[in-house]
């Protein structure tokens, strides 16, 4: 699982020979070649020990305060993108861990969880509309609180209609029926082209599994 699964072609040897640990064959009088077992490659993470150490510190006393079902969190280089630490509470005891009982606990939620979008859509929404020519700062639309389309029906996060409002106002007040018109306005194929476009289909380069 984890690092160890995504990696394992570089972490796999080549042979079946019995591993000999390396500590063991110094300090043993048994001289014993583990040459021919040699790895296939290293892996050199970007995880900082101490970094690590106060997240899961905090994750479980956030776990602990609120009694959550789940808490997780990722720290993360904002330039690289290299994750420095990445915690889930509660966790699991490798070492007293049935299978039998609960396969999914080895299962990240923070990597290979599947979840809506959300409202950070909203603003890339925005951006390829005004890239495309589709609408700009100061087009308006009547936002009349819902918006029937193929059978589904789609409200403003209060269910309330917001009358003629600009751009601006779809990101300030996060309205769903106004990013809804600029989609409208641009075309569903080419709004699908933007959001390829800004990577959404892409694998994050987190290398983990799932």
């Amino acid at each position: 699982y984890g690092l160890e699964k995504y990696y394992e072609d570089t972490l796999s040897r080549n042979n079946n020979q019995v591993y000999v640990n390396f500590f063991a064959e110094i300090f043993s009088n048994i001289k014993q070649s583990i040459t021919s077992n040699k790895r296939e490659g290293d892996i050199i993470t970007s995880i900082e020990p101490t970094v690590e150490n106060y997240l899961e510190k905090e994750i479980g006393s956030v776990s602990r305060q609120y009694n959550s079902k789940l808490t997780g969190g990722i720290i993360i280089d904002p330039m690289t993108g290299e994750i420095y630490a990445m915690s889930l509470a509660p966790s699991f005891n490798l070492n007293s861990f049935n299978t039998e009982k609960n396969i999914s606990v080895f299962n990240n939620p923070l990597v290979e969880g599947l979840y809506e979008m959300g409202s950070i859509i909203k603003p890339l929404t925005m951006a390829a509309g005004i890239d495309s020519g589709a609408v700009t700062a100061e087009t308006k639309y009547n936002d009349k609180g819902s918006l029937t389309l193929n059978t589904a029906t789609i409200y403003n996060y209060d269910k309330k209609a917001r009358g003629v409002v600009d751009m601006q106002q779809v990101l300030s007040q996060s309205l769903n029926l106004g990013v809804s018109f600029v989609v409208s306005r641009m075309g569903n194929a080419n709004f699908a082209n933007y959001m390829r476009g800004f990577g959404l289909d892409e694998e994050t380069g987190i290398d983990l599994p799932g």
